[in-house]
């Protein structure tokens, strides 16, 4: 909602002062002609953006971003906001989204924005040093990066809870950061701001924590604020909690220390405001009684310590005097629920506080001004799009189903111009009929859900129903009459309207391969320009609606949110879902060149033209900025490109010389720089005297870079090793999913590192990644660090990895030192990959080199061995997970993917740790790296995990959780032999058979209709009689094969009529199942359906013919012996599928003597005696080493792909 700025000065009586209006500050973005004089003075950033590389016509356009106007708080009722103040008074911060926003307290035009959290951000304070901030979001991350460069490169990322971080703090020496929030395990931590290791605990409160501060000076202290109403105080460091002080009656929303370090406020929603003695954490006094009618949000201390200033949700701010306890003065901010304070900032002498509307004020006690605000009424709720007319007037339509117009002359909505429509319009366009009319002249026309609107004069004339529903809508020339609406149909509609505007004629339709989500007609006149869903900008020739040129503009990765012409026609620029703005030209259809990344991970909601080289954009980042994009600078053909990358141009001129003179200067010097001519040494003095040097060849470099891209792209496409299929041994083919939505199928040495095949996948991605370190490789739910090898990864043929962008890639989450091999690796990639490339498995199921201890090595053997830790022992692969396919069992690997974008590109929060976190939905998060998945929202998505077959590669195969690998060595219940694998039922001993003797106890069992129906199926349990051993997943008896299996659900059917009270038909061939209907009694005449049966009409009793007068005995009793059903009870075991007694105690799987001594295994690394008390297989001793509790080796991908919970 907040898509402007808005600054307002307050003085002590409560009068706003004046500012910059937020809605005049919108129209002025993104509809009028002309600037503020404050905005045309500011300069900011240059980059530089090239044209796409092909052969012919190459430009290189020099793009500016001239200023950058940042968003307003994002604010929730309720709920106060943090803002963070430079240490030298100069900025200040704030959060929106996944923004932090850094400001100039002296001039609010100036700002900076930071856009590399994932999630959004709760809030972000500068370092006591200046040097650094420190920003928490809504997943419990603590990112800390630079101020000093306008990279802001990252320093540490944390995440010291998984929860919402509310407040942080940092202490005095920079060193230290304490957090505190909604944190799943804790609710708050304290940490080195250097290397994440733990300085204290924050415990002892019951409920979240809202605020948090640091004491300035020794002794040092933390304060917090809770939801359990009270002050907590911690000592250290390392810090322990001391004591709570439970003063308040309801939240503690903010504890701040003084400056000078003797006092520490606290204030509440009880609307109390309290004193402590920073030492001892005593009682001073209240502050008021109350000091507020409403609760505290926000307070703040002066440099001095002498005042408080304090908000409050009654719509007021004080100020206090700490020495007498009395307000100093009192700020009226408002009466409506949005002038509710949620926030304060005391810098210096500047003052500042946050509404719930998310104006910032200045409250200035010796300077009262009067206030310039926009009067009238304005819309009741959301705006979905505003135009300008000629005249000036602002007309906008919103969700309340209504037109409004505001004068920005007199500053006023104009309640002529408010229009009931009836409908919700979702596109508004203007035209200014009649210049001598006035008001009466403007035409307006919405396009509504269900309707086309025509307003005149701030009345409905005419309105056409409609059977689509309208998103945009453009007025075309007055000559014309058209008027244009894109429909969610995938269609334009062109209507033919009046000149009294009350008659609407459909004239034409234009077909779309998507929605049609927003259109304009050139100033010109002469071209009308749409942006749909499928990505693609098409431009239209009037006045027969002809495409305008042959191109395709779909060069967007994603939905195109907006289009706009530039004053003179000759460019169209679109703004899209993948973040990035595209300049067309008209002139020059096939080329294009793009500002990527132009709003970072925001999508773009909106662009338009100042001037013919200004672009003005909006993202939902809520941040707008604007754009130089002056016309193409230097043309040139491309003659050739070498396998040298030696690159011929000809026919190089600068397009406009008078305006860009050093321009000649630059072509003629690079021209003479690869000659040998006698003027080079004339020609590169001029140069110096110039411009220099280093800056002509920086120059020279970003012009040549789009040939170097082609090159890579040719030599790419050339790889003799793609689509070969002998491919080396030695070699993998792994599928690339890169960030532009596509799979490149490369080939790469096994013994490669992460960083090498980050370095050779750079410029084949797309977009091309011009660092490789800005890469991050994800793959089995985690990122791979860099020094791991593509060997230790346990890639399979055609592995698919997820690649993304952003700041410390190839690093732990903890920054730590971490041995490759003692990652926590986890799962596999998603299987969204095409069909044209889906080959074999993602990976490998050979052998895994891993060390294995003897499992059932005695506890003297133990103690007695003294084996290195580099001896070499037996080798195993262990493989716990099983499937069903192919009708029967084959190994399996689990994988792990988004549940929303069904993406592999995420990282799980926590390993799963049995069967129900893998089977039941909504157990395990994780964070989805994917851009388009639920944009603008949290990443933390639902992680949904399934099966393949590591042999035959099928997907989404039905997992065996009984099924088992024998690393036991448990004997066969039946057989004796010790087989693998082996089913494990659930009894309480788990008995074991292996899967021969499961197959032939199955079938015999159902040959002799033992098997029972019950609730959850029809089951077999234990051979041997035990209770709680049925097996609950029917595709266990698919084991048996198709015939036994067809057999199985026959007799299954059969076997629920008979236990329902029905009959089956005794006809040969057919069998039928009859449900009797209720209330039927002894009624025996039974007629079998003729439609699915054969019409034989029986004797319920007896199964003969029916029949009149009693039944035969023995019919009776062979017929009572027939439908009792198989399987009244679990029979004996020993009718045909024979067991001995002396086998039962020695086939179960929890109760094997070797089991017992498995209990407490060894640590591979210090030999150290370990006990696992539950969870996942994957153990780390305090030793720090990482080992599998089944392989006893170090724990690898393989482990944790096979086995990872039992």
């Amino acid at each position: 909602m907040h898509m402007y700025s808005s600054w307002r000065k307050r003085d002590a009586d409560g009068v706003a002062g004046d500012g910059i209006n937020g809605s005049d500050c919108f129209v002025n973005c993104m509809a009028a002609t002309t600037l503020p004089v404050e905005w045309q003075k500011t300069s900011v950033d240059w980059h530089w953006s090239a044209e796409q590389p092909h052969v012919g016509n190459i430009v290189s356009t020099l793009v500016l971003q001239k200023a950058v106007f940042a968003s307003l708080p994002r604010t929730q009722r309720g709920t106060p906001i943090v803002l963070g103040g430079d240490p030298k008074g100069e900025n200040f911060v704030y959060t929106n989204g996944n923004s932090v926003i850094i400001r100039s307290i002296t001039n609010p035009a100036s700002a900076d924005v930071y856009t590399e959290h994932s999630t959004a951000v709760v809030v972000a304070k500068y370092s006591p040093s200046r040097f650094y901030i420190a920003s928490a979001d809504q997943s419990g991350k603590v990112r800390i990066w630079d101020t000093v460069n306008k990279e802001h490169i990252l320093k540490a990322e944390y995440q010291p809870i998984v929860g919402v971080i509310k407040d942080l703090a940092w202490s005095n020496d920079s060193q230290r950061i304490v957090i505190v929030g909604e944190g799943r395990e804790r609710f708050g931590h304290v940490f080195m701001a250097d290397t994440g290791t733990s300085v204290g605990e924050i415990s002892g409160h019951g409920r979240p924590i809202n605020s948090c501060d640091f004491k300035s000076s020794r002794p040092f202290r933390i304060a917090t604020g809770s939801e359990d109403n009270c002050v907590g105080i911690f000592e250290g460091p390392p810090f322990k909690f001391k004591m709570t002080k439970q003063d308040h009656a309801k939240y503690v929303q903010c504890v701040r220390y003084s400056p000078n370090g003797e006092l520490l406020a606290s204030g509440g929603f009880d609307g109390k405001l309290f004193l402590y003695d920073a030492k001892t954490s005593e009682l001073v006094g209240q502050i008021g009684d109350p000091a507020h009618k409403g609760g505290i949000y926000g307070l703040c201390w002066s440099p001095d310590s002498k005042q408080l200033l304090t908000a409050s949700g009654d719509k007021t701010c004080r100020i206090w005097d700490v020495a007498t306890k009395q307000s100093v003065a009192e700020f009226v901010m408002g009466d409506s629920v949005d002038d509710q304070q949620v926030s304060c900032l005391w810098q210096g002498e500047h003052l500042l506080t946050v509404s719930l509307s998310g104006f910032i004020t200045y409250l200035n006690v010796n300077d009262p001004r009067e206030n310039e605000r926009i009067s009238g009424q304005g819309h009741g709720n959301q705006v979905n799009d505003l135009t300008v007319t000629a005249s000036g007037k602002v007309i906008s339509c919103g969700i309340d189903d209504s037109l409004r117009g505001i004068d920005p002359s007199s500053n006023n909505y104009d309640p002529g111009l408010h229009t009931p429509l009836g409908s919700q319009p979702r596109g508004v366009a203007a035209v200014l009929a009649d210049a001598g009319a006035g008001d009466a002249g403007i035409t307006v026309v919405a396009a509504c859900v269900d309707q086309v609107a025509v307003v005149r004069g701030g009345r409905k004339i005419a309105s056409l129903p409609i059977d689509y529903e309208g998103l945009s809508v453009a007025i075309g020339p007055i000559e014309s009459g058209d008027v244009v609406v894109g429909g969610q149909d995938n269609k334009v509609h062109i209507y033919s309207l009046s000149k009294d505007g009350t008659i609407l004629t459909p004239k034409k339709e234009l077909e779309h391969l998507g929605a049609v989500v927003d259109l304009h007609f050139s100033p010109d006149g002469q071209f009308l320009a749409t942006a749909d869903s499928y990505r693609k900008v098409m431009v239209y020739r009037l006045p027969d609606y002809s495409l305008a040129h042959k191109s395709d503009w779909g060069f967007h990765t994603a939905k195109v949110n907006c289009v706009a012409w530039s004053p003179n026609s000759a460019r169209v620029a679109s703004g899209s879902l993948d973040t990035s703005i595209m300049i067309w030209s008209m002139d020059k259809p096939s080329k294009h060149y793009e500002i990527k990344n132009a709003h970072a991970m925001s999508q773009i909601v909106k662009v338009a033209w100042i001037d013919d080289v200004t672009l003005v954009s909006v993202g939902q980042d809520s941040n707008t900025k604007l754009w130089n994009i002056p016309a193409d600078l230097i043309c040139g053909t491309l003659h050739s490109v070498d396998q040298y990358l030696n690159i011929k141009l000809t026919d190089i001129s600068v397009t406009d010389p008078e305006k860009y003179p050093h321009m000649i200067l630059i072509v003629a010097a690079a021209a003479l720089y690869q000659s040998k001519d006698k003027g080079k040494e004339a020609v590169s003095t001029m140069m110096y005297q110039f411009m220099g040097l280093e800056k002509l060849m920086e120059y020279l470099a970003r012009l040549l870079e789009p040939f170097f891209r082609l090159f890579r792209w040719l030599t790419f496409f050339r790889d003799p090793s793609i689509g070969n299929k002998n491919v080396d041994p030695s070699k993998l083919e792994i599928n690339v999913r890169n960030p532009g939505g596509k799979c490149l199928l490369t080939t790469i040495d096994k013994s490669s590192s992460v960083a090498e095949m980050k370095k050779e996948l750079a410029p084949r991605l797309c977009p091309p990644a011009g660092d490789p370190e800005t890469i991050r490789v994800i793959f089995a739910g985690k990122e791979l660090p860099d020094q791991l090898t593509l060997e230790e990864c346990d890639f399979g043929p055609k592995t698919v990895i997820h690649v993304v962008f952003g700041k410390g890639a190839g690093k732990p989450a903890d920054h730590t030192e971490v041995s490759p091999k003692l990652l926590p690796e986890i799962l596999a990639t998603s299987l969204a990959e095409p069909p044209s490339i889906r080959g074999e498995d993602e990976v490998s199921v050979g052998d895994v080199s891993s060390e294995k201890l003897d499992p059932v090595q005695s506890e003297e053997e133990v103690n007695s061995s003294s084996v290195s830790s580099d001896v070499q022992v037996e080798k195993r692969r262990v493989n716990t997970f099983f499937v069903l396919c192919s009708w029967r069992a084959c190994a399996g690997k689990l994988r792990v993917r988004c549940d929303v974008c069904k993406e592999g590109a995420i990282t799980v929060l926590r390993e799963p740790e049995s069967w129900q976190d893998v089977l039941i939905r909504g157990r395990v998060h994780g964070i989805c790296e994917n851009s388009e998945c639920n944009p603008g929202q949290s990443q933390e998505q639902v992680v949904e995990f399934f099966f393949k077959c590591a042999e035959h590669g099928d997907a989404d195969v039905v997992p065996l959780p009984l099924v088992r690998d024998n690393t036991r060595d448990v004997p066969c219940l039946a057989c004796t032999s010790v087989e693998n694998p082996v089913l494990v039922f659930s009894c309480a001993l788990g008995h074991v058979v292996c899967l021969e003797c499961f197959v032939m106890y199955c079938s015999t069992r159902l040959n002799d209709r033992q098997f029972v129906v019950r609730d959850d199926g029809y089951s077999v349990g234990c051979p041997v009689g035990c209770g709680n051993s049925w097996l609950d997943r029917p595709q266990y008896f698919k084991l048996l094969g198709k015939e036994l299996y067809s057999r199985y659900q026959t007799f299954a059917a059969e076997d629920f009529v008979l236990r329902s009270g029905g009959v089956l038909c005794p006809q040969p061939g057919c069998g039928m199942g009859i449900l009797l209907p209720e209330g039927c009694g002894d009624f025996r005449r039974i007629v079998c359906d003729r439609e699915g049966g054969c019409g034989y009409v029986f004797c319920r009793d007896c199964l003969s013919g029916y029949h009149i007068g009693p039944c035969l005995s023995s019919a009776s009793s062979a017929t009572a012996a027939a439908t009792t059903g198989a399987g009244d009870a679990h029979r004996s075991t020993q009718s045909s599928f024979g067991i001995a007694a002396d086998r039962v105690g020695a086939a179960t799987w929890d109760a094997d003597a070797k089991t017992v001594r498995l209990l407490s295994k060894p640590c591979p690394s210090c030999r150290v005696a370990t006990e696992r008390d539950g969870g996942c297989m994957h153990m780390t001793c305090r030793c720090g080493y990482n080992w599998c509790w089944v392989c006893q080796t170090e724990w690898t991908r393989d482990c944790m792909a096979s086995h990872w919970f039992l």
